[in-house]
């Protein structure tokens, strides 16, 4: 066995001290194993990373191990048993989520609870979707259990309906696509009476996050600020080693996701780039059980140096020391750690750091503060980059703006037209509330140019006697008007 150590910054695996051993024997069942602070087997998470082996994406499950791991370690601490009945179990979970800085209320008009982060929140949103995500695929599973040929039966290893649904919002959601009209028609047939992706939405969870809407970073910023994360991302790249700066170059340039580019293989480069013009290599998708069927782009530069990165660094990293691109296997990764194995998400963003470090020292005296950088930011700052481009190109069309928008859906390989209408949405309310900011600011200082005669007359005389009819009638300036007059006219600028 191989002990897997997490990194020093891996916030939840140092938060519960579980141990994992990589399983190397060929005969074991058991791929990996996961231990407690005093090295006791955590019995329902193996048995659980075992049954979900060829029930979805590998990388999926490890994401979920990621999540389900503090709640374990929570379930330890206090002897709560994860097999309980449902309420407890329930209990129990929304317990964790308020120790975990949520805000937990009962979905009054339905059933369950709305969970709600705040500043105190250990978890991100995305974090916190992750971990209902992975306790509802958890108890799934252990209910499915296994089939067992000795007995000739199924065997299921959590005896109760999973806790993480709601029986009640789970009967409404059945009873509403009875009532649908050619419920199971497709939505290309024209005839089903609802969307299923509307159908998709209706709550079964018993825990369900409260939601806002969805404002993608990047596009909603100011112009400005797009182009300094732009310039930033750039900057790191130019600073990086070669590796890393590949790395970078990929996402920038095709929007991928970062763990993506970090699996691209050998095979993958080759049948890329011989499906046909435009494509660069192709890659395992989000979902894509890993198969790699994602066509991605990138530009001849980055080509160039991906060739010498696998000639240089990659050599000195390979323990068999290839050093052509022919000489790879298929199955070969393109991107090695210093130990010859495939470069993980954590050592990267090892790296990652300590450039973002180093560019937010440069950028310390920029215009607009920077924003905090991570990996992901590249892809959103790629998609804004594609819908704004897909705008500006059909000006006075918006038949044809639809279709670039769609094209850019296809590119980025998003399952929903929902993600590029927030785009657009997100690009167009940035570019209104900057020319309504504009504007304003416009309007104030030509405001002031007209109160700057005003402001010099009452320098002379804090008294002014202007006659109307045959009374006098006296304007008195106080201090505060005063000073905002004078405030007023400094917006005028230089030529005051």
């Amino acid at each position: 066995m191989r002990e897997l150590r997490a990194s020093a910054t891996g916030r939840y695996a140092s938060s519960v001290g579980f141990r994992k051993l990589q399983v190397t024997e060929p005969e074991s069942q058991y791929e990996l194993l996961i231990f407690d602070r005093s090295w006791s087997p955590v019995v329902p998470l193996n048995e659980w990373y075992r049954l979900r082996k060829n029930r979805g994406s590998p990388r999926t499950r490890q994401t979920y191990l990621a999540m389900l791991c503090p709640f374990f370690g929570y379930l330890l601490d206090h002897v709560y048993a994860w097999n309980a009945d449902p309420e407890a179990v329930r209990e129990y979970t929304r317990q964790y989520l308020i120790e975990s800085g949520c805000v937990v209320r009962p979905a009054w008009q339905t059933d369950g609870y709305h969970v709600a982060l705040t500043n105190s929140t250990t978890m991100s949103p995305s974090g916190l979707g992750l971990f209902i995500a992975a306790a509802r695929d958890f108890y799934a599973t252990l209910i499915d259990g296994e089939w067992d040929p000795t007995r000739n039966r199924r065997v299921t290893y959590y005896p109760h309906p999973n806790p993480m649904y709601s029986e009640m919002l789970l009967r409404w959601k059945r009873e509403h696509i009875r009532a649908l009209a050619n419920a199971g028609a497709p939505d290309v047939a024209g005839i089903r009476s609802e969307p299923r992706s509307r159908t998709a939405q209706q709550p079964v969870g018993f825990f369900r996050r409260k939601r806002n809407v969805w404002n993608p970073p990047v596009a909603r910023d100011a112009e400005v600020v797009r182009v300094l994360i732009v310039a930033a991302i750039l900057w790191m790249s130019d600073h990086a080693a070669l590796r890393d700066q590949v790395i970078i170059r990929i996402l920038l340039e095709s929007g991928a996701r970062l763990h993506e580019v970090l699996s691209l293989t050998a095979g993958g480069y080759r049948r890329g780039r011989s499906m046909h013009v435009g494509v660069s290599a192709l890659v395992r998708n989000k979902g894509s059980l890993g198969r790699e069927t994602k066509p991605i782009h990138f530009e001849a530069e980055t080509e160039r140096l991906l060739h010498r990165y696998i000639r240089t660094e990659r050599a000195a990293a390979d323990r068999d020391g290839t050093q052509l691109l022919e000489e790879l296997t298929d199955a070969d990764p393109i991107f090695l750690s210093s130990r010859g194995t495939q470069l993980s998400d954590s050592a990267f963003r090892a790296r990652w750091t300590e450039l973002r470090e180093r560019v937010e020292g440069r950028f310390r005296r920029a215009p607009v503060r920077l924003p905090h950088l991570h990996p992901h930011l590249i892809r959103h700052a790629h998609a804004t980059m594609r819908v704004s481009a897909a705008l500006e190109a059909y000006p006075n069309s918006t038949e044809r703006q639809r279709a670039a928008v769609e094209a850019v859906q296809v590119a980025m390989g998003w399952a929903s037209s929902e993600t590029a209408r927030r785009y657009v949405h997100a690009i167009s309310t940035a570019e209104a509330h900057e020319l309504v900011q504009r504007r304003f600011i416009e309007r104030l200082v030509g405001h002031a140019r007209d109160l700057r005669d005003a402001a010099t007359q009452t320098q002379r005389s804090r008294r002014v006697t202007p006659a109307i009819g045959d009374e006098d009638v006296a304007l008195e300036f106080d201090d505060g008007a005063q000073r905002t007059l004078v405030w007023l006219a400094s917006l005028g600028g230089p030529d005051q």
